[in-house]
């Protein structure tokens, strides 16, 4: 019986020891997770950030207009039709390298170089086709005069035949030889504001986007990853709201850990020259083994302004409708707008100014998968659409043809990273595997307690009953044996 006891003491011992484990282990779990994320110097975390392990591959689309002719004869709408993807594998690499003296900062650039990758594209980086010409996204707009001017004593037209490989990463263009040979002339010194070769990408390869400087957690984990400054400054100075100036978030690439689903991740963009947030659209599992959260930005982030007032501070000059941005500002002057790909959430006017807009937001959302605990991306679709906007006011007597303000879609990008299996397969030996050990070993000791506990109780019940019945026969037995002897 005093055996029994003593098990159903030790139940009970377990079960409290099991229960006040469990805020216990969750901050053990909690700590480790914080310490193996910081961005310590020769740190695992570290040299994973600094070359990561998943490949990063960019896809461009090219709008092939297929109606020049009409268009330049009659004003007819354009007809694109999309050729892609051509693909390249993104080269990243860190440099200078450099921790703050207290270790709460890191400071560093990252170049990327593009390689072109055959067995994963859709045609030849030396296909052509016909696409608008790229003087008149490489002029700022104060230099439309000129560009004018010199379209009408050459050959030059709006619309021209290019290779791909030529429209992204630039080639050299007879005018702009001679307009630096004028500025040679005149000023003793090539024109700064002017690139040498035409390209949308044509500064793009192997140079950096600036200085970032980046929190490593050390001191307050919820900040890991988040910029400090972008070529040190810490807001920026394009835009006409200090809300509209503000850089937030990472740079896309990580976040902090215990993320919860209600949460905004801000992100910042050097291509569109902001800030934005994303929200939580779905959850799924990773090859069945991990759990991640995939994030979007909502259709806020590029509302019409007249429906969004915090966009307002977007505008330059007259206010787009929604679903682009005009980043002249930041671009040198150069009439560049960003959007969507195909106008995904944008206004149903830019997707009829041209012929051939199929928003689909399976094909042209943004999206991020995070695995929640550590805050890590395991998987990236960045899309981004870049477009020209064409006014009657550039002068150029040829875009008089178009449509006054079109938003003109150049071509869109994807950049995209997805971690291996090998990948997945380390985390979960690092990450999951620890954890289920953890939560194992405290389920265990719980579950032993309460096995040991019911066993001990029912043994016990088991004794009592058993030692009431013979206490009750034996009673009911002298009762007859009185009985006999009267």
């Amino acid at each position: 019986m005093w055996a029994f006891i003593a098990l159903a003491v030790i139940g009970v011992i377990l079960v409290i020891t099991g229960g006040v484990l469990i805020p216990v282990f969750h901050k053990v779990i909690h700590n480790k997770i914080e310490k193996g994320v910081m961005l310590k110097n020769d740190s695992d975390a570290f040299h994973t950030w600094r070359d990561p392990p998943a490949k990063v591959y960019m896809n461009f689309y090219v709008y092939d207009i297929v109606n020049r002719a009409e268009i330049m004869k009659n004003g007819s709408k354009p007809v694109l039709e999309q050729k892609g993807p051509y693909v390249y594998e993104e080269i990243r690499n860190k440099e200078k390298v450099h921790f703050s003296a207290n270790g709460t900062l890191l400071s560093y650039m990252e170049t990327k170089s593009y390689v072109f990758v055959p067995s994963k594209s859709n045609g030849s980086e030396t296909d052509k086709f016909t696409g608008l010409n790229l003087l008149f996204v490489s002029f700022p707009t104060s230099f439309q005069y000129f560009i004018s001017y010199m379209l009408s004593i050459t050959d030059e037209e709006l619309m021209q035949e290019f290779s791909v490989e030529s429209y992204i990463f630039g080639y050299e263009d007879h005018l702009l030889k001679k307009f630096q040979d004028f500025c040679l002339k005149i000023f003793k010194r090539k024109c700064s504001l002017i690139e040498d070769r035409v390209g949308l990408f044509a500064t793009g390869n192997g140079t950096a986007d600036g200085v970032y400087s980046i929190h490593t957690g050390s001191d307050n984990i919820s900040s890991i990853s988040s910029i400090e400054t972008w070529n040190g400054n810490r807001t920026l100075n394009f835009w006409n709201t200090s809300y509209c100036n503000m850089i937030n978030g990472s740079v896309g690439t990580d976040w902090h850990p215990f993320i919860e689903d209600d949460e905004r991740l801000y992100l910042f963009s050097s291509d569109i020259c902001r800030s934005i947030y994303l929200t939580k659209t779905s959850a799924y599992s990773l090859n069945d083994k991990i759990h991640v959260k995939r994030f979007s930005p909502p259709a806020d982030v590029f509302a019409d302004p007249r429906e969004n007032p915090d966009n307002r501070g977007f505008c330059t000059g007259k206010c787009l409708k929604a679903g682009v941005i005009d980043v002249r500002k930041c671009k040198s002057g150069i009439p560049v707008v960003m959007s969507l790909p195909h106008f995904f959430n944008g206004d149903k006017e830019y997707q009829t100014d041209v012929i051939g807009m199929k928003p689909d937001e399976k094909k042209h959302q943004t999206l991020i998968d995070v695995e929640p605990l550590t805050g890590a991306v395991f998987n990236a679709r960045k899309r981004l659409q870049i477009n020209m906007r064409i006014t009657h006011s550039n002068v150029v007597s040829a875009s008089k043809k178009l449509k006054d303000g079109i938003i003109f879609p150049l071509l869109w990008l994807e950049e995209e990273a997805t971690i291996t299996n090998t990948g997945v397969d380390d985390f979960v030996k690092q990450v999951y595997r620890p954890m289920k050990m953890t939560t194992a070993i405290h389920w265990g000791i719980l579950g032993l307690g309460v096995l040991l506990l019911l066993v001990a109780i029912v043994v016990i019940i088991v004794i009592v009953s058993r030692r009431k019945k013979d206490g009750s026969e034996r009673s009911d037995l002298i009762t007859h044996v009185d009985e006999g002897d009267q």
